[in-house]
């Protein structure tokens, strides 16, 4: 996927009420998965038990939180979240949240996304 492709993938997306994002697996191998989401309001706390994410600000800003620290992020930012870690984020701006995330080993939001 090239990086101007983005906003196609994003126009064929739906933000989940519950969550407020929207997700697109673009890529999956055997140990990694690469998705890309728009950040509609705030992600509530959450953890996973399997999966390391790094997440990669792509447009617009938020305020992020892992564990117990907090931080405003921005375009170009890149945010390590090791599993286990409760993290959130919210959009504080009136405009798009874009976000690129890596997990390894892949992703299954069904079986490891843990609402606090």
């Amino acid at each position: 996927m090239r990086a101007e492709n983005a906003q196609e993938i994003l126009t064929n997306i739906e933000v989940q009420p519950d969550l407020k994002i929207a997700t697109a697996k673009v890529f999956q191998s055997d140990s990694m998965s690469f998705y890309l989401a728009s950040v509609a309001g705030e992600v509530p706390c959450h953890y996973h038990k399997l999966s390391d994410e790094m997440y990669y600000i792509y447009k617009g800003r938020g305020r992020m939180s892992v564990g117990d620290a907090y931080r405003d992020v921005g375009e170009g930012d890149i945010i390590i979240i090791p599993k286990g870690a409760v993290h959130g984020l919210k959009n504080t701006t009136s405009g798009d949240l874009v976000i690129f995330f890596i997990t390894s080993p892949p992703f299954d939001p069904d079986k490891d996304r843990f609402v606090v």
